[in-house]
């Protein structure tokens, strides 16, 4: 038999006069209270001698001390994470900060850097910070809540580094994450909020937070630019190969008929051209044709100088 809405709300009063303030605990013991209630009503009891049998199992001060059971136990856990989530939080982000910065100079090791980064996120941070919120939830919302954003969180970051290397499978983590987080971890997250009685514009709050971040990483993550730069970078990428080809043929040309001291230094010169193995990628996206044109550019006037000194007489 289930509870009405007036009875239930007695159940909160007897609560509150308690002194349960921990909204958490207060919800688990609302739930527990009302089943227990509802229990004794389908075995033929009414509903007064249900409902002081229910909280008398609890002894008189048995409510108080529950909640205050379970704040020792939280804060306990609670500082034997922070530390940890702290430090791994830090070194997580020195690794990335540093990797980036790399990359964008072109500096040798800024792969090994990212993903170092990454997968200290992954093994230590984030599941030190989602089992420090987990143990905080009091409700199978919001448990749940956390379990979604873990998931998603997780698949987000391995989509935008798996962009980032240029391997396979990227968007298809990318778009898995981003929709956990919005799909299902928000409508929960807004649940839990109603259900603790949080404020209208908190949940604004939150829900424009969430929009404006997911709309930010659609973009951030969009499979191609614009269609003009996609299409002049691809004419540019075509010209530079047809432009290095020749060069490269004119030079096996040029070897054949120069001496020695020519062609050792047409070869120093050609050797000396060292490219990132990553800028001579087949891929099509706009990050690897301008690496890739940069990079034949570079051959080009490699394959030009050397072709210089093997005419020389």
């Amino acid at each position: 038999m289930e509870l009405s809405q007036r009875q239930v709300e007695q159940v909160e009063e007897r609560l509150r006069s308690a002194g349960i303030d921990s909204e958490g605990v207060f919800l688990s013991l609302l739930d527990h209270v009302c089943c227990a209630i509802e229990e004794r009503l389908e075995h033929g009891k009414d509903f007064d001698r249900a409902f002081e049998e229910s909280f008398s199992v609890f002894g008189e001060f048995g409510l108080l001390r529950i909640q205050q059971e379970t704040t020792i136990l939280l804060n306990q856990k609670t500082h034997i994470m922070k530390p940890i989530t702290f430090i791994s939080g830090l070194s997580c982000s020195l690794l990335l900060i540093a990797g980036t910065v790399f990359k964008m100079l072109h500096w040798p090791g800024a792969n090994m850097l990212v993903l170092a980064g990454v997968l200290f996120l992954l093994v230590l941070f984030l599941p030190n910070y989602f089992l420090e919120r987990i143990r905080l939830e009091q409700t199978r919302m919001g448990l749940m809540a956390q379990l979604a954003a873990w998931i998603g969180g997780t698949a987000l970051l391995l989509g935008t580094t798996f962009k980032m290397m240029h391997w396979p499978f990227a968007y298809i983590l990318i778009y898995s994450g981003t929709g956990i987080l919005f799909f299902i971890h928000l409508p929960m997250l807004l649940y839990k909020n109603a259900q603790e009685r949080v404020s209208a514009g908190k949940n604004k709050i939150v829900v424009t937070v969430f929009m404006l971040a997911m709309a930010g990483i659609m973009l951030s993550n969009a499979p191609q630019a614009s269609s003009t730069v996609a299409e002049g970078l691809k004419a540019l990428d075509m010209q530079t190969k047809t432009v290095l080809e020749e060069e490269q043929k004119q030079y096996t040309r040029l070897l054949l008929g120069a001496n020695e001291t020519q062609a050792a230094k047409a070869r120093k010169i050609i050797s000396s051209c060292v490219l990132d193995a990553q800028s001579l990628s087949n891929a099509d996206d706009v990050s690897s044709l301008v690496l890739r044109n940069n990079s034949r550019t570079q051959l080009i006037k490699a394959y030009q100088a050397a072709n210089a000194v093997l005419i020389e007489k």
